[in-house]
């Protein structure tokens, strides 16, 4: 079977090396083929009036090209325009196929991909190796395929040569294999023979005899091992003996100090039950101390909560008077601004004033001249009269100046009275605005004594924060460390309560073992009858 197995692996490694050959051989063609056109034809490929030119010279239907290079590789060689063969020594019934196409999956590969096509080709109904490679023109664009195929009945007839001398081989090596089998299989069978009649004996109890061939194969090997079964049995069975009569004198010792061991028990059980008491007294006052130390992280979590609140208050307070602050700063500012108004009016008032004094005295002249310009008229109209007819024209004159005279002493008066209420009202704008400006004064003496408070009151809720703050990490701190102390109680708690339960466990263990150890006392002296037992059943072997 593993013959036929072989051969057929061999088989099918040939077969894809004749192809791999058959292949490589049909790639080396293809560029050596390439090349020698190139050579034999100079200059480059083209389409003229949709027939295939090697420079001057016409590939359509040139048989000798083809021949030649078939001739040289033995290959069937072709030439394409476009996917059409027109040059070919590949024939069909007899002809050559000029004028059929390449396969679909070739043509994807070189005339659409312009790849190298590689592998096993369907030739008009022939099966190649085959290898196919695009031909471009000066531009580069692909006008046609070079191919070259190893034919298939090349490469069967190859496989089916060398499966021919495998199959001899094989026959061969099967007929000798037999020969030799059948030999090792007979001297096999007399060692296993001689073998089994040893472990024959050995099932009766002798283990005296030692066998020897001890070669270097499998039944050798386990010639050795048997060897060394009987010699580490005869060993063993030298010790037991030895060892049952240890044992007949170690029964009696075990039985003597099991007795003192019961009575050493049982003062062990009366100073653990002493233990145990304490211990549950231990467990009840660490559960005291736990829970006094639950209801102080109580108190410390409640102090720290009223702390952040009383923190977030300050620190509001803080942002208020800070708010405060900006307000006064902004209203310094604007009664400054209307210090400055004030100052600016009580300014321009007092320029009033004395504007108004300048026009009273402008006013006095105008006056003065109305009164002397009447009286200058009255002497002329009286001049007038005493001139009769000659004098009207000048009466109506002096009669309209005195007219004017009299208006324009009038409208003095008025423009008087004018400015004295003016100074009158201005005398009254100044009291105002000194008093606004001593008010002023005073307003922004307060304002600035408010900011100093809200200063202060902002330095203060700072200072207070920071403290607070100082405050809640130390209770932070203090909680974290009493739930330390709170888990390290009930560590102890647990561990007083485990060694409670221990204790119990204990003292139940040392009566379990006193009983256990009332038990062997009993199996002493059964395991002295044992020991004379083995003793007697042992010498049964011989070795």
């Amino acid at each position: 079977m593993f013959a036929v197995i072989a051969g057929i692996v061999m088989i099918k490694q040939i077969e894809a090396g004749v192809k791999s050959t058959a292949l490589e051989k049909a790639v080396s063609d293809l560029y050596l083929g390439y090349e020698y056109i190139d050579t034999l034809y100079p200059g480059d490929w083209q389409v003229v009036d949709n027939e295939l030119y090697k420079g001057n010279i016409r590939m359509n239907e040139n048989f000798q090209l083809v021949d030649r290079i078939g001739e040289l590789t033995g290959d069937t060689v072709t030439i394409f325009l476009g996917d059409t063969r027109v040059a070919t020594n590949v024939t069909i019934d007899g002809k050559r196929a000029v004028g059929t196409q390449v396969s679909s999956q070739v043509a994807e590969a070189v005339l659409s991909r312009g790849e190298v096509f590689l592998g096993e080709a369907n030739v008009v109904g022939t099966v190649y190796q085959a290898a196919y490679m695009p031909i471009k023109n000066a531009a580069g664009d692909l006008i046609g395929i070079w191919y070259v195929g190893a034919p298939q009945e090349f490469i069967d007839s190859t496989i089916t040569s060398a499966k021919t001398a495998l199959f001899i081989s094989l026959l061969g090596i099967i007929f000798i294999a037999i020969v030799v089998i059948v030999f090792f299989v007979l001297d096999i069978n007399k060692r296993l023979r001689s073998l089994t009649d040893v472990f024959a004996e050995a099932g009766n109890g002798n283990f005296t005899i030692q066998l020897t061939d001890v070669s270097n194969d499998e039944i050798g090997i386990l010639n050795k091992s048997y060897n060394q079964m009987r010699n580490n049995l005869s060993d063993l069975i030298k010790h037991i003996i030895r060892l049952s009569d240890n044992l007949v004198h170690s029964s009696t010792s075990l039985a003597a100090g099991c007795e003192q061991t019961i009575k050493g028990t049982e003062h062990i059980n009366a100073a653990i039950e002493e233990a145990a008491a304490g211990s549950e007294q231990q467990a009840i006052s660490v559960e005291k101390s736990n829970t006094a130390t639950t209801d102080i992280t109580c108190d410390i979590q409640a102090v720290t909560s009223n702390i952040i609140d009383v923190a977030a208050i300050s620190q509001k307070t803080s942002e208020q008077a800070d708010d405060g602050n900006h307000s006064i700063q902004k209203t310094m500012s604007q009664m400054n601004q209307v210090r400055d108004y004030v100052n600016d009016t009580v300014t321009n008032i007092q320029s009033l004033e004395e504007r108004s004094k300048d026009i009273e005295k402008i006013v006095s002249v105008i006056t003065g001249i109305a009164e002397q310009t009447n009286l200058l008229a009255l002497n002329a109209s009286i001049e007038a009269a005493r001139a009769g007819e000659h004098g009207k024209g000048f009466a109506v004159v002096a009669e309209e100046v005195r007219k004017l005279a009299e208006q324009s002493e009038i409208s003095a008066r008025q423009i008087t009275e004018l400015i004295g209420q003016v100074q009158a009202d201005t005398n009254t704008s100044v009291k105002a605005m000194n008093t606004v400006q001593t008010e002023v004064l005073a307003g922004r003496q307060m304002v600035e004594n408010a900011q100093a408070i809200f200063a202060n009151i902002a330095q203060s809720t700072k200072g207070v924060s920071s403290q607070i703050q100082e405050i809640t990490a130390t209770s932070e701190m203090l909680a974290n460390n009493i739930e330390h102390i709170s888990g390290a109680i009930k560590d102890i708690s647990d561990i007083a309560q485990a060694s409670s339960s221990q204790f119990e466990e204990v003292a139940a263990s040392t009566e379990e073992q006193s009983a256990a150890i009332e038990q062997i006392t009993a199996s002493a002296s059964s395991l002295q009858s044992m020991a004379d037992e083995l003793k007697n059943s042992i010498a049964k072997f011989k070795v």
